[in-house]
């Protein structure tokens, strides 16, 4: 199962799928490169490099319809219905090439003061051993994400959503 890549804009216009963006990143970052080489600065070294994807819903009473790794409390338990719920799990990359973090808490958008569930896949490597190196771990953080998100919705999101397998 995957998730499509669909070719969204912000708030002002501009593009923002995974390949337009890369494309964009790597332009400015060959242009980098070649100004460190062209001043004799030497090569870069990449401590840390991160992608995330930050998603916010505003049905947050139908969230457990939506997620699949949400608590299976029942309704009508002696709890009830959850007034807010969050959660953070951390899954390890093969070969030690990084991790996915997934998380879920509230949040404040700030477009419109509305409250929402704030869904964020994180996936995070530490030293890239090559400057070239760095676009490729970008490509990997980005299938653990969208292949991660797939994971953790359900057959109900993927309609909500208009994902397909």
């Amino acid at each position: 199962t995957s998730a499509r890549s669909s070719q969204t804009r912000d708030t002002f216009g501009t593009p923002t799928s995974y390949e337009w963006l890369r494309s964009k990143f790597d332009t400015i970052w060959q242009a980098f490169l070649a100004f460190l080489r062209n001043e004799g600065l030497g090569p870069v070294k990449i401590a840390q490099a991160e992608i995330s994807y930050i998603n916010h819903m505003d049905d947050t009473d139908v969230i457990a319809d939506l997620l699949s790794v949400m608590p299976n409390v029942p309704r009508g338990s002696f709890l009830g219905a959850a007034e807010t719920t969050g959660f953070e799990t951390t899954y390890v990359m093969p070969n030690q090439k990084g991790r996915l973090r997934i998380s879920l808490q509230q949040a404040v958008r700030k477009s419109d003061g509305q409250g929402v569930s704030q869904l964020s896949l994180t996936s995070r490597t530490g030293i890239v051993a090559e400057s070239h190196d760095l676009m490729e771990w970008f490509d990997l953080g980005r299938t653990w994400i969208v292949e991660g998100f797939a994971a953790i919705t359900t057959e109900a999101a993927d309609n909500k959503w208009g994902r397909y397998a």
